[in-house]
């Protein structure tokens, strides 16, 4: 016999909630389909969080001896006995959504965090009532991920704009045509005696060039000299 599996979609939380009661009580009205393009909410998911705020509100005003005919403040509706979804039985979040916001704050603080382990980084948030699987769940839930890091040399401003404006110009150049007359010459130190390891950062998709995503190398024990040329044949 096959059983069907019932999929939750993934909740609202209180503060987009009250983003959509907020956003629907201006002075000028939205509509779903707008407040759907400003959130990201689908519009009937949005027209239920409104509907059952409004019946929530009337239900604590009727129960509090208020008149029911006076409009609904913004304050009524944002309450979070109006705004939230209804009480649910089982175990709660072991991290609030501030909590996870203040982990979010501590990874993204500097070049330093965001290379932490999960040991020391939810004892950094102020989080040591939790583990290091609950502080990795809430990462993730916010799009945070472990990535390898990215090296670049170390280059400021106005090299990496003289590098670019070079490569700017010569951005339709053929390797048998124009880069035939040019050879490349450049020299690097090799450190030795060091132990290479994968060097790993806690962060978003879309900041693989983030500053704090990537590293550097500055060598500091003993090295060696190569030099090198490059040339088109």
């Amino acid at each position: 016999m096959t059983h069907a599996v019932i999929k939750r979609g993934k909740e609202i939380t209180p503060r987009r909630r009250a983003a959509i009661v907020t956003l629907r009580s201006l002075p000028k009205l939205l509509t779903f389909q707008k407040i759907k393009e400003l959130t990201d909410i689908p519009i009937s998911t949005a027209n239920d969080i409104w509907l059952h705020t409004i019946d929530n509100a009337q239900r604590n005003r009727l129960a509090d001896g208020g008149d029911l005919e006076e409009p609904l403040s913004l304050l009524e509706l944002v309450d979070s006995k109006c705004s939230d979804p209804d009480t649910r039985s089982g175990r709660p979040e072991a991290l609030t959504e501030d909590e996870k916001d203040c982990l979010i704050t501590t990874i993204k603080r500097d070049f330093k965090t965001r290379r932490m382990k999960l040991v020391d980084l939810h004892r950094e948030a102020g989080l040591s009532h939790v583990g290091d699987g609950i502080v990795h769940r809430a990462l993730v839930s916010r799009g945070l991920h472990v990535y390898r890091e990215e090296f670049k040399p170390i280059l400021g401003p106005e090299h990496k704009l003289n590098r670019l404006n070079y490569c700017y110009a010569r951005g339709t150049w053929h390797p048998a045509v124009e880069w035939a007359d040019y050879m490349f010459t450049d020299e690097m130190s090799i450190e030795v005696g060091t132990v290479f390891g994968l060097s790993l950062v806690w962060r978003e998709k879309g900041e693989k060039w983030h500053d704090d995503c990537v590293g550097t190398k500055k060598k500091n024990g003993t090295s060696v000299m190569c030099w090198g040329a490059i040339g088109w044949g």
